[in-house]
Formats: C-alpha cells, structure tokens, sequence
C-alpha cells in the first residue's frame, strides 16, 4: 500500500510540475504570425519566397493592411526602409503573398554582400507598421540574402536532393564509376612501369 501511494504522490507532483511549466513556459500566441516558404536563406539575388500571414487576432486586419518589407544590413542598420507593399485578402485568418525582391533592381543594396529583408505589415487605414506597435505581437521572420559561393554550392546540392534526388544518385554513381576507372586504369600503368 505505500508503494502505491508513493507512486500515485510522485504522479501527482510531475503533473503539477508540468502544469506550472505550461504555465510559465508555454508558447505564447501572438496577435499575428508569419512563416516563410521554402527556406530563409538565400544566395542569389533575385529572391522568390511565399510568405503565411496568419492572423489570430483579426480586429488588427482591414482592407487596407499591406505587407511589406525593410531592408538591413550585417549590423541591422537600416538600408531602405520603404519597399512594394502587397495587399491580401484573407481566408480563414490567413494569406499566402507571394513576395518577390531583386537586390540588383534596388539601388540602396545591389552593392551589398549581405542584406537581410525583415517581412512587416502596414495599417494604411490607422497609420502604423505592425513591428513597430507595441500593442501588437507579432512574430519576426527575416530572410537573409548572402553573397556566399559555399553558400551557392550548398543551396544547389539541398535543392537536387529535394527536387531531383534519382538524378542526383545517378550522377554521383556516375562519377565514382570514372574515379574507380581511373583508379584502375593508374594501377595497371604503375605497375607496368615498374
């Protein structure tokens, strides 16, 4: 019998435990978030991305929210703060907008190695950016453009594998076959030679 009450005691203080963690800890929903497709990083210049907007509090959404997006340097110093706006409607609380930015179009950044584009909404109707209310939470999505040739390889490689991953076998297949033949072909000269 004490077993069990012992059992039951340690039951009741974990669950009591995790109910304070979920408390305290939980994650917090925010007035509006945003997530980016495919990826957050990209390595050439001309940028292709969908962004979700999600709105969990839709009394902030009207006609004449647009999203738009700022443009930052290495050290987050502002490059251009003002850029295309999109307009959206929503369905359900949510939009899919899809965003295109080409640095080389935009004069304050074509130079630049590094550029980070911040995604915001702006009230047109109520004259606010949504990053900037306090009264709003909002989650922050960046996208990063960076001028890397690893970077390049890497998005290349990533990119065969998800779209073309038969291709990519047969290449590398092909490519140890000529290694191996290689590797065969200088074994039989060397040893002729000798």
């Amino acid at each position: 019998m004490k077993t069990y009450k012992g059992f039951s005691l340690y039951f009741l203080m974990v669950f009591i435990l995790l109910l304070v963690q979920q408390t305290c800890y939980g994650d917090s929903i925010n007035d509006v978030e945003i997530e980016i497709e495919p990826n957050t990083i990209h390595y050439y210049k001309n940028i292709e991305s969908i962004v979700k907007v999600k709105f969990n509090n839709e009394l902030l959404f009207n006609d004449n929210v647009k999203m738009s997006y700022h443009l930052l340097g290495k050290n987050s110093e502002v490059l251009k703060f003002e850029n295309v706006r999109y307009s959206f409607n929503l369905i359900n609380g949510e939009a899919k907008i899809p965003l295109v930015v080409d640095i080389d179009q935009i004069a304050e950044v074509q130079d630049e190695d590094y550029v980070e584009i911040v995604i915001d909404l702006v009230d047109e109707q109520n004259l606010y950016w949504f990053n900037d209310n306090r009264g709003i939470t909002m989650s922050e999505h960046i996208i990063v453009y960076e001028n890397s040739i690893f970077g390049r390889f890497r998005s290349i490689l990533i990119q065969s594998v998800n779209e073309q991953p038969i291709q990519l076998v047969m290449n590398l297949l092909y490519i140890c076959g000529l290694v191996y033949m290689y590797l065969i072909i200088a074994k039989r000269y060397n040893s002729e030679n000798i």
